[in-house]
């Protein structure tokens, strides 16, 4: 039986760095751009489909304005624009509907929202006056919300859903701007709100109520950026300690998740509760790295890369996360700002060598009983 245990632990032994680290490990794959030097990745949906902005190449081989694109069957697609400059993807769901923003016209520097689907980019026009529209995130019900300015000089905001060919204000806290940056397919909003104390604070929109989730320590500001289909949000909230932390909201209460140092910022989260964003230190203010909040604990996304991916990247912020654990955002790699992919990677075959063993142990355990 010693000799047993023996094979058996050393089998174990060999295989337990292989299974931290496999429970940790991502692969990256970078998606590369539109011609140009730079990409960002905002949104990933449940089809692994991703959207973001890329810079194109000119024919002169220099960098273009900014175009929206849809990453899907291992290519990246120019959505185009309105005939101007400029464009931005933010959301994409199962139909591939997507959402943004774009420069109307070459001559504008106004954004206005849109819906690209069948091929098609639709301008959604804007709020009352209003000259400026940011489309944020769209359900499988094809529900899009975002913000609108509602007045020609842009000091007044207001959310909207979009549904149905019709764009429409939700309100705000008492304050005179708010904005919807999730929606999930329950038809429950979240985002931004000012009130009439003059404070900022995150919400929630249902059954036509705008209600405040407060903030950390009551310290008057929080932003709520994402909400998954348990109803869960996330964003950051100033602290009394003068930093900003991730929180989740649940059953009405606020939960801070801290940082791994200095700032933290969550910009999505999915039906297992997993959140990534970005964080940063007080004493590096122009620096960013992004995180993966999973099983309680806030991880360095590019220390659960290959030590040999971590020579290349550095990821800078975490922006979307589908329900299969699939993360994109932008990192730097050569010097350049490129869009990623992180695919969890699989259990190595080390662990499936590992199950006979265990169970001939077992075997031989019973044997002896029985003996």
């Amino acid at each position: 039986m010693k000799l047993i245990f023996s094979i058996a632990a050393a089998v174990m032994f060999a295989t337990s760095s292989s299974v931290v680290q496999a429970s940790v490990q991502y692969q990256i794959t970078d998606l590369g751009t539109l011609g140009g030097s730079s990409s960002r990745a905002y949104g990933i949906n449940n089809t692994g489909d991703i959207v973001g902005r890329s810079r194109p190449a000119k024919s002169d081989g220099s960098n273009g304005t900014r175009s929206a694109f849809l990453y899907t069957n291992s290519q990246m697609l120019n959505l185009g624009n309105f005939g101007g400059s400029n464009t931005v993807a933010r959301a994409s769901n199962f139909s591939r509907q997507v959402v943004g923003y774009s420069r109307p016209n070459s001559d504008s520097s106004e954004y206005n929202a849109f819906l690209y689907e069948r091929g098609e980019l639709k301008n959604l026009g804007t709020l009352g006056s209003g000259k400026f529209s940011y489309a944020h995130d769209i359900n499988e019900a094809g529900q899009v919300v975002g913000h609108s300015h509602t007045n020609g000089s842009g000091s007044t905001s207001e959310a909207f859903i979009y549904e149905n060919g019709v764009m429409t204000g939700i309100g705000t806290l008492g304050g005179k701007s708010s904005g919807a940056f999730g929606i999930n397919d329950n038809g429950i909003i979240t985002g931004t709100s000012t009130t009439a104390g003059a404070n900022t604070l995150g919400f929630i929109y249902q059954n036509g109520t705008m209600t405040s989730l407060g903030s950390l320590e009551n310290t008057g500001f929080s932003e709520a950026r994402a909400i998954n289909n348990n109803n869960q949000v996330v964003g950051n909230s100033l602290t009394e300690s003068g930093s900003y932390h991730t929180f989740l909201y649940e059953d009405g209460v606020m939960k801070d998740l801290g940082s791994i140092e200095g700032d933290s910022f969550a910009y999505d989260i999915n039906m297992s509760g997993q959140v990534v964003g970005g964080y940063r230190s007080h004493l590096l203010e122009g620096s960013g790295l992004a995180y993966l909040y999973t099983e309680g604990e806030m991880h360095d996304l590019t220390s659960l890369l290959s030590a040999n991916d971590q020579e290349k990247w550095k990821l800078v912020s975490a922006q979307g996360i589908n329900d299969s654990g699939q993360i994109v955002g932008w990192g730097s790699i050569g010097g350049a700002s490129h869009a990623y992919l992180l695919t969890v990677v699989p259990l190595p075959a080390a662990i499936t060598f590992m199950m006979p063993a265990l169970g001939l142990l077992g075997l031989f355990g019973k044997r002896r009983k029985i003996s």
